[in-house]
């Protein structure tokens, strides 16, 4: 939201038919500044009416009057971005996102003061806002209904230049103001739109990404467009190219562009490899995700300059560099500041940049991704071996706890038909050998054994066990009283059949769990 403080209503401008009231109520409306309110203080009732009642507001004659009532607003804020992009802004057919004011204060730190400078594809101003307000400042925006913002931004101030509706592509100037600094605000005045011709120092830009434009081939024969030109649906380099077709021989182009022509094949492959050769890209710096208030897709800053000294490109991975500010990323003053220092470095930065040879990039086939030249990577600690160890030790005892005690479950278990109670039994001796070790190791005594000889499964057995003992020594025939005197009676009755579950006696007439208990009472 827009603040504005309370300021005294002009009253030598009082129109017609106002009364005291309806003045101190816009008065109240401004300090606040939502999007209802910007449309009662322009006396509008739709917010697609802003932009012809506020270039009536900047151009008439009480324009004074209404820039009177920001003055002592904070010098730095787009009063009307918000409210713009909230209402105004064409993402879909204009890609229309406004730049976040840390990005703007970096790419003006890092183009430095100029007297001279274009600003390309201006929207509402905010990289011109943004920069040193001395000296000449040509504007140029396609939106017709972004540039009565832009000239009330540029006419508050007091800057004076030109602000053009001008298509880049094209080069075709439509309507053409000028600005000229006043006592307290800039006039504005509407001339003939004349070709530029001008060169400047500085031109900063965030142009519409991908834009797409028909029929790409038919502007190969512009001059501009010396170094390639873009495929259909991807124009961005078409905006580099005719910034850098308008520099001085000593100027500076600082470009916010999308991730995808740094690496992007075909035809924009061609002009990035035209574009280092001719030696003209100095920087590239990757930004975080998240900043701009449409749009999460991550940007990069391209620094361009002519006759360089350096024969290299530096690239600079600040993708992590940011504070979160609910669900945009931001830049504070810090981390703009190391990013400064770092292009003024212009060294290797472990992790944040590195300074490449155009042999390096050669190799790379001419593609900028900025991972290929700058790792960020960082190696996980080695863990101490003694403690990993005992780690593992750890775990190894829970598995095998946590296995004894499913076997002791299962041990517990009975099946409801002779076949299920089979396939529980073959179950259980396989679980058992990975719980407790080999078969051979555990196997029960037989009746054979030696006495003095103790059992591997120990004294404590469960009733689980006792049952596969009963079950085994049924089968071979020990459950007898001559050869088991110590049985209990009621074993001998059994069938001799071996093939007989003793889980399931024939005409006994008694459940599983009950003959399970009867025939290990003894052990």
């Amino acid at each position: 939201m827009i603040r504005l403080p309370v300021l005294p209503y002009p009253t030598s401008r009082k129109r017609s038919g106002e009364s005291t009231d309806s003045r101190r109520n816009t008065r109240s409306l401004i300090q606040r500044m939502t999007a209802q309110q910007i449309n009662a203080a322009l006396d509008i009732q739709e917010s697609y009416q802003m932009p012809d009642a506020l270039m009536k507001k900047i151009t008439g004659p009480d324009a004074e009057a209404f820039f009177d009532l920001f003055k002592n607003e904070d010098p730095a804020t787009d009063y009307f971005r918000d409210y713009f992009q909230e209402n105004q802004s064409n993402r879909d057919a204009m890609k229309q996102d406004y730049t976040p004011d840390p990005v703007c204060e970096l790419v003006n730190k890092l183009a430095g003061n100029s007297e001279n400078t274009l600003d390309l594809c201006s929207g509402t101003g905010a990289l011109t806002i943004s920069s040193n307000w001395t000296g000449y400042h040509r504007c140029e925006e396609i939106s017709q209904r972004a540039l009565p913002v832009l000239l009330f931004n540029l006419a508050i101030r007091g800057i004076s230049g030109t602000v053009a509706n001008r298509d880049t592509i094209t080069s075709e100037t439509s309507r053409l103001w000028e600005l000229k600094k006043g006592d307290k605000y800039s006039s504005i005045t509407e001339t003939d739109p004349a070709k530029d011709s001008r060169k400047y120092d500085k031109i900063i830009s965030n142009p519409p990404y991908s834009l797409k434009i028909p029929n790409a081939k038919k502007y190969e024969h512009d001059e501009r467009f010396c170094y390639g030109i873009t495929p259909n649906g991807f124009s961005d380099y078409l905006f580099v190219e005719d910034a850098i077709y308008r520099l001085t021989d000593d100027g500076i182009a600082v470009f916010i562009l999308p991730h995808g022509v740094l690496f992007r094949g075909n035809r924009e492959e061609s002009i990035r490899k035209t574009l280092l050769q001719a030696n003209l890209i100095d920087a590239i710096i990757g930004l975080p995700d998240k900043m701009f208030l449409n749009t999460g897709i991550p940007v990069f800053i391209m620094i361009l300059r002519k006759n360089r000294s350096q024969d290299n490109v530096l690239f600079i991975d600040a993708s992590a560099e940011f504070e979160k500010h609910g669900k945009q990323n931001i830049l504070t003053s810090e981390q703009i500041d190391k990013i400064v220092a770092a292009v003024k470095l212009r060294s290797d930065v472990d992790r944040y940049a590195h300074v490449a040879t155009l042999a390096e990039i050669r190799d790379n086939d001419y593609n900028l991704n900025i991972p290929r030249y700058v790792s960020t990577y960082v190696p996980e600690p080695v863990e101490d071996l003694g403690e990993l160890f005992k780690d593992i030790r750890k775990i190894d005892q829970k598995i095998q706890k946590t296995k004894e005690d499913l076997y002791k479950t299962m041990i517990g278990m009975t099946g409801t038909t002779e076949a299920a109670a089979k396939d529980l039994r073959t179950a259980m001796d396989y679980f058992k050998e990975d719980v407790y070790g080999s078969i051979k190791d555990t196997e029960v005594q037989t009746e054979g054994d030696s006495k003095d000889q103790p059992s591997n499964i120990g004294t404590d057995l469960s009733e689980g066990h006792k049952l596969d003992r009963a079950l085994s020594n049924k089968r071979q025939g020990r459950n007898n009283r001559q050869g088991r005197p110590n049985r209990d009676e009621k074993c001998s009755n059994y069938p001799s059949n071996t093939d007989q579950s003793l889980l399931f006696p024939s005409g006994t007439g008694k459940s599983a769990a009950t003959i399970c208990l009867e025939v290990s009472d003894d052990d």
